[in-house]
């Protein structure tokens, strides 16, 4: 008793380390495991011993603080009797469930130990403690809830985890080899490494944040399967001690939530944990009893068949003693007779219970020789190699096994005829008598004869392919999603909702704003978003955590890593069914850059077209103005004045001539014919105007050559023309655009150049119309030509974009400006 409090007290000052701060309650309670682990040992006489282990802990923990003394005695007195009672109440429901088995060799019972002796045990204690503490002033009564809870889990988790302990190392214990040892320390050694990293060395939260948060659990599975449940027991001890100090210091993949949610979460992990441990256990516990009984059942019935044998050989050699007395013996051999025909009847009721077993189990069971040979198979062995059993008895396990396993199967075959394992299992591939390949689970144990040699195996086949079948599609299914993932042209993230944290992203994703997957596993959507777009993201975020919407989808701007603007199509989805709050989402996203660029550029393009064609308006009529002023000032003035000379001649003529007024009407005639010539050189000035009549009678290279020399008269600058003269193959809509261009372009420099000197070159070579014009002003600005309101530059633009050419402008500050035209040349009438 006192040994057990001893223990107890040791336990509990050990637990109130892992007290949460400003608590009076631990998330794990070692002395609750402590307590069943003993009722479950010795039975429910030890209860004192648990209340003197109590009270010790209490008394000391609150002794001498805000409670009195007698107060304290009466707390520590009832704080213990509710522990004792949780015990006995944990030890009664288990016993009473399981009986006297051990606790942790069944599955079943493993399941039974967990939700009797760990959650509904623990009801009572939490309700008293909780109470106690409440009554006593210790607790605020508004906390009884998070009180009672905490306390209901950590005696849960001290129980599921310190009582395996306790059951586990009750027998004895063998110290095991080196190799042994060296696989024990690895094992442990890397499940304390990847558990700490888990809960203590990394934030990132276990199930959807970093996925190696899961390189825990194979080393959780390998001491449950490599050293059982002793093995499974410290692993689970192991990890949770090191589970529940990150959680209370608020590290590991539980910290990101409330204290409620992450004690919640915390013993749900622990509860997996340890199902998954001891369950394995107890799984591989199961499996070895009920092929020990198997041999044992074999090793009975050969016994039996021994016997049998033995006790007929020796009536044999009795009966043939007897018959020499035949006279005397008579009744005595009778006797023997009637035994020997009840041991035969029993023989053969034996053989019919082994073979009815043999027959009707559920897998296929075979004996096969040493060499290979089937001696002896069931009808379900027949069924999953698909042949009949005068089939099968004709052929060797080599001729049905599959080529790329025959290696393996023999190795084990060698070894357990050398006597190095006794038993064995594979899975490995028979082909059937269809020709077709199914997969199967082999066990192979084999039997020896009295003196040692081999008789036959026993083969056991069960088969799996529905099962290898189900694991192959699961992998295909996840390379196919991986490669989806991988090589979609599109951007696409998995994330947390509620934090934006990435989980993963894919490579295009990655490319888009410039950063590696590893910066993107630091960074949320709210590091990369537009200022001006962010607000707007976020809400759609927050509805989508909250499950008001399912999806969206939205265009905003971010930033790249090297300070880029980019425009992006953003599409979210989140991951949880309809309506609930959502964990995980997945985000596809598309670089639209190139598209707003284009739109604007189509918006600006409109734009400028629209003010084109105002220009053009503006031009046409400006054109009629002033032709109708020339027209009006020109040529109406000088036909009225010719009409005031024919009406005076008219007058003078229509009178017999006097040779006195001849010379008079002569000069009136001559006048007329002046004025003639004169309205006749105007009129050719306002069609020159209007289109050069050199153009269309002389061509393109000789009207670019008149062009330059009345630009030189007409504004005093040096205009030189290198015309590479040749026979032009432009057609007269191309020749004019040119000739167009290049008088806007004169235009221009006689307006904003400053300049003095002015070059113009034309050629035709290799089916392209090459027009320069460069001069030594100012040089026209970037902004000048990104001006929407530089009607002349699109003009040109247009009118060589009409005809499938281009026109490059480029400027350089204080060295000029230089326009190239370039168009292909289409002969006269082509289209």
């Amino acid at each position: 008793m006192l040994g057990l409090a001893a223990v107890y007290f040791i336990a509990a000052r050990l637990g109130l380390l892992l007290v949460l701060p400003g608590g009076h309650v631990a998330p794990l309670w070692p002395p609750a495991g402590i307590a069943l682990g003993a009722i479950l040992l010795r039975g429910s006489r030890v209860w004192p011993g648990i209340w003197l282990g109590s009270v010790a802990t209490n008394l000391v923990t609150y002794y001498g603080g805000p409670l009195g003394g007698a107060t304290s005695l009466f707390a520590a007195a009832m704080f213990a009797a509710g522990a004792s009672a949780a015990a006995a109440l944990g030890g009664l429901l288990v016993r009473r469930f399981i009986g006297d088995r051990d606790p942790l060799a069944r599955v079943a019972d493993v399941c039974a130990f967990i939700l009797l002796g760990g959650v509904v045990s623990s009801l009572f204690s939490a309700s008293v403690g909780a109470t106690l503490l409440g009554l006593t002033g210790l607790t605020l009564w508004a906390e009884f809830g998070r009180t009672w809870l905490t306390w209901w889990l950590g005696d849960a988790a001290g129980v599921i985890i310190v009582a395996p302990l306790l059951l586990v190392w009750r027998g004895g214990w063998r110290p095991p080899s080196l190799a042994r040892w060296l696989e024990l320390g690895a094992c442990f050694g890397l499940l304390a490494a990847s558990t700490y990293y888990a809960f203590i060395g990394s934030t990132s939260v276990l199930f959807s944040g970093n996925p190696w948060s899961f390189l825990m659990l194979p080393f959780v599975v390998w001491p449950a399967v490599r050293f059982g449940r002793r093995g499974a027991a410290l692993a689970i001890a192991l990890v949770a001690g090191i589970a529940v100090w990150g959680t209370i210091h608020h590290t590991g993949p539980f910290s990101f939530s409330s204290r409620t949610e992450a004690l919640l979460l915390l013993q749900l992990f622990l509860s997996m944990v340890v199902l998954t441990g001891l369950g394995l256990a107890a799984v591989l516990i199961e499996r070895a009893e009920t092929e020990a009984a198997h041999r044992r059942a074999l090793r009975e019935m050969e016994k039996t068949v021994r016997e049998r044998t033995a006790a007929l050989e020796r009536s044999e050699a009795q009966a043939r003693g007897l018959l020499a007395t035949a006279d005397r013996a008579r009744h005595a051999l009778l006797s023997i007779l009637e035994d020997e025909r009840l041991s035969a009847a029993k023989l053969r009721e034996s053989e019919a219970r082994f073979r009815a077993i043999f027959e009707q189990a559920a897998v296929g069971v075979a004996q096969v020789a040493p060499d290979g040979r089937w001696l002896d198979v069931n009808q379900r062995l027949c069924d999953i190699v698909g042949y009949s059993r005068a089939e099968l008895l004709r052929k060797t396990f080599q001729d049905i096994t599959h080529p790329e396993d025959m290696e393996l199967d023999l190795a084990y075959v060698c070894r357990i005829l050398a006597g190095e394992i006794q038993t064995y299992a594979i899975e490995k591939r028979y082909l059937r008598g269809d020709h077709s390949v199914i997969w199967v689970r082999l066990t192979v144990s084999l039997v020896r004869g009295t003196d040692g040699e081999p008789l036959h195996f026993v083969s056991v086949v069960e088969e799996i392919s529905a099962r290898k079948q189900a694991e192959e599609a699961l992998v295909a299914s996840e390379r196919r999603f991986r490669a989806i993932f991988e090589q979609a042209p599109l951007g696409i993230a998995e994330a947390e909702t509620a934090t934006g944290r990435f989980i993963d992203v894919n490579h295009r994703y990655a490319e888009i704003f410039g950063y590696t997957r590893e910066e993107f596993m630091r960074l949320t959507f709210e590091d990369y978003t537009h200022s001006e777009d962010l607000e707007k993201n976020r809400a759609e975020v927050q509805k989508l955590a909250a499950g008001e919407i399912s999806s969206f989808a939205m265009e905003k701007r971010s930033r790249r890593k090297d300070g880029s603007l980019i425009w992006t199509r953003l599409a979210v989805a989140s991951l949880a069914p309809r309506g609930t709050k959502s964990l995980r989402s997945l985000a596809i996203i598309d670089d639209i850059t190139q598209r707003k660029q284009a739109e604007e550029d189509l918006k600006a393009m409109s734009g400028q077209l629209r003010a084109l064609a105002a220009r053009v308006q503006l031009v046409r009529e400006e054109e009629r103005t002033a032709i109708a002023r020339e027209i009006h000032d020109v040529l109406a003035q000088d036909l009225t004045k010719l009409k005031i000379d024919l009406v005076w001649l008219a007058k003078r003529l229509a009178q017999p001539p006097d040779p006195a007024s001849r010379p008079a009407i002569c000069g009136r005639i001559e006048d007329a014919l002046t004025q003639i010539d004169t309205s006749i050189s105007e009129v050719q000035r306002i069609a020159t105007d209007l289109r050069p009549v050199i153009l269309d009678t002389l061509g393109l290279f000789a009207a670019v050559e008149w062009l330059a020399e009345d630009f030189a008269r007409r504004t005093g600058l040096k205009c030189r023309a290198e015309v590479a003269r040749g026979t032009s193959a432009l057609d007269r809509d191309c020749a004019t655009a040119i000739f167009r261009i290049l008088q806007e372009s004169l235009t221009n420099v006689a307006r904003h150049a400053q300049a003095s000197e002015v070059v113009v070159r034309f050629s035709e070579k290799a089916g392209t119309a090459t027009l320069s014009v460069s001069d030594n002003g100012v040089g026209i600005t970037r902004d000048r030509l990104e001006d929407p309101r530089s009607i002349g530059l699109l003009g040109m633009r247009e009118r060589a974009h009409v005809f499938g050419g281009s026109v490059e402008i480029s400027g350089t500050p204080r060295s000029g400006t230089q326009v190239v035209v370039r168009l292909p040349i289409k002969p006269a009438g082509e289209p």
